[in-house]
Formats: C-alpha cells, structure tokens, sequence
C-alpha cells in the first residue's frame, strides 16, 4: 500500500491569511499615500501663504550684489547696535526651540555670534524657520540680521554681549552631509601608529588623521587652533617686514634656478635644455637693500 503524496495546493486556511494580509498591506500603503498626500498639501499651502518667500533661500541671486560691499566683521559687532547689517558667515550649529523659535551659531574666524531666528509677521515665517534649522553645519550663508544688545551673557558663544535677530538668510555654498570631520576635531592632536589612543582621550575627542586633514583642508583650516597659528606666522613676518623696510630694504620677485624641476612647473617653465646644466626656474620673494 502507498501512502497518498502531499498536495501542492495550499489549504483554505493558508489562503484565507494570504488574503487577509494582503488587504492589511493594500490599506496601510493606501493610508500612507494619503498621509504624503496631505503633507504635500500642507506643504504647498505653506509655500502659498509664505509671506517671507524672498527672506531665504538657497544661492546668491536673491539679494542684490551691492550687499557685498555691505559686509560686517564679527569683531565689529558692536559698533552696529541697533542697525541691520549684512554678514558672511558659516553656520556651525542649528536648534530648534518650537515652530516658532529657532537659534543659529554663526562663526567668521575666531568670532562666533548667536542669531535669533523668531516667528514675525514682516520677515520671518514657519518656512523660513524650519529652512533655517535644516541648514547644514560648516555651510557659508550669507544673513541679514539687526544687532541687538543681550540681557544676559551668552556662553556658547564668543561675542556674549550682542545676538543677531534674523531678518533674511541665504546659502551660498551648501555642505555635504556628513561631514568628514568636524574643524574642532581637528584642534586634538594627530593619533600615534604604533600605540593604540587612550581611552580618556577617544571619548573627549576623535583623533582624526593626517591623510583625512590633508584630504580635506577646507575644514581642517576653520579650526581655531590653526587659525590662531596662521595668525601669529603672518604677525612675524608682517613684523620681520617692518624691521627690514625701516632699514632701508624693498621687497622685490627674483626668478630662482633650481637643479630639479617643481612640481606643476615643468609644462609652464621649459627652461633651455642645450646646456649641459639643466635648470628649472621657481619664483620666489626676497628682501634686498
């Protein structure tokens, strides 16, 4: 006697589940579609009924270009009290207080700033605020904001005594998220090969290496650290110039002939190769009496 081979039929109750899932995944799909589709709506309404449309956005068509000659420096702030002024910064970091309130750190070299994004009737809106809180960190905006004086000191940045309330902001260059690392990464020191880094200093800060910091020189240069070395290299030699002009030297540009050729100067420089001494020729600055 032979037993009866299984069917290859799926049974009633199989089928019963199979249809009942697929009718849960049909009216999930359908409520997210009309979920998006009302976001959408509610997008598109916002877009409508933006007051401050032309008070953000992304590129430098936006604001006429006799702005630029209008440029502010952070270390001037306060010489503007009460005025609107127009500033190129980069945005470090963005916080969301509500719908209505959000703040931006803005940074220009060793300066940082506060800068009070609020809710107004006139140059502010929900759109504008929630564009600002999405900027991306090390993003160069270029923001139009009046300098007000601040009744308490303000800690997470160096200018305490002034904040910015926003009026319009604009990116010129957006950043790539993410970022390969952070301009105070770079302010640690370089990580050692041949040892492993110390439990205390991997949770203070990442270590972030030479190749990475070469690799991507944009940032590694907003640090304060380096910013800070490149200000007194350029002291010295503004100083050393000094010394030297008030002894009668002028700062002349002498062709210098070198024994191998530089690199990027071969195609631009091709030196006459007749004679046996082959020479390649590098510009340089010198001082001379």
């Amino acid at each position: 006697m032979t037993e009866s081979e299984p069917s290859s039929q799926p049974s009633k109750k199989a089928l019963k589940k199979a249809a009942k899932e697929a009718e849960k995944a049909k009216k999930k799909a359908e409520r997210s579609a009309l979920l998006e589709q009302q976001k959408l709506e509610l997008r598109q309404q916002e877009v409508v009924d933006d007051s401050a449309a032309e008070n953000y956005g992304e590129g430098d068509n936006f604001y006429p270009q006799t702005a630029i000659d209008k440029w502010i420096q952070l270390r001037n702030i306060e010489e503007h009290e009460d005025r609107e002024c127009v500033f190129r910064v980069a945005v470090a970091n963005t916080r969301s207080q509500s719908a209505k309130l959000a703040f931006l750190t803005l940074s220009q070299g060793l300066e940082s700033v506060q800068m009070v994004v609020a809710e107004t009737p006139e140059y502010v809106s929900r759109p504008m605020i929630k564009f600002a809180v999405n900027i991306p960190p090390e993003s160069i905006c270029t923001v139009f904001g009046v300098v007000k004086r601040t009744s308490e000191k303000i800690q997470s940045t160096t200018i305490q005594d002034f904040e910015l309330q926003a009026r319009r902001i604009y990116i010129v260059s957006k950043a790539q998220l993410p970022l390969p690392l952070q301009p105070a990464d770079s302010e640690g020191p370089l990580p050692l090969e041949d040892k492993a880094p110390t439990t205390e200093v991997s949770q203070a800060q990442p270590l972030v290496s030479l190749n990475t910091r070469l690799n991507n020189r944009v940032l590694d240069l907003r640090a304060k650290l380096n910013h800070c070395i490149f200000l007194i290299k350029d002291g010295v030699d503004s100083l050393f110039q000094e010394f030297l002009r008030s002894h009668g030297f002028i700062r002349i540009h002498t062709p210098k002939i070198m024994g191998a050729p530089t690199e990027g100067e071969l195609s631009a420089c091709k030196p006459d190769t007749t004679n046996s001494a082959r020479g390649k020729q590098r510009v340089s600055s010198r001082l001379f009496p």
